[in-house]
């Protein structure tokens, strides 16, 4: 998605609401952002990356999940930035998994890029730590 205010893309996602499952929340946010009702299911979860807090920057612990889910050609082609996603939304690109590194932010680049390393070589979700994986 390309936010006016922010300098590079940013990723579809946001805050789960409080009682709300991860697969729910990010079925919810396509949805908002960019107007697609897919099916996502806990199957479709390929990371979970840790971020401890850091006080002096003013952040907070949480969780990061990173869902894959391939669409259709005709999925992709009716999505549609919504206001949900934000009132100056420039729109939204589909970039290829080579193409992150040119257009995103570093920390998005690795666990994007491991998230599907892990779901192409073992199925699974990992653990990572603050972006590194987590032993």
């Amino acid at each position: 998605m390309r936010p006016p205010e922010r300098p590079c893309p940013w990723l579809p996602g946001g805050h789960a609401e409080a009682d709300e499952p991860p697969h729910v929340a990010v079925r919810r946010l396509i949805g908002a952002q960019l107007g697609l009702d897919l099916p996502i299911t806990g199957a479709d979860l390929a990371l979970v990356d840790y971020s401890p807090a850091t006080p002096s920057r003013g952040e907070r612990e949480g969780y990061n999940f990173v869902f894959a889910r391939t669409l259709t050609p005709a999925q992709a082609g009716t999505a549609r930035p919504l206001l949900g996603a934000g009132p100056e939304l420039r729109g939204f690109d589909w970039l290829t998994v080579r193409e992150l590194a040119t257009r995103c932010r570093e920390y998005h680049v690795r666990r994007i890029t491991q998230a599907f390393t892990w779901q192409e070589s073992a199925g699974s979700a990992p653990l990572m730590i603050a972006g590194a994986l987590a032993h």
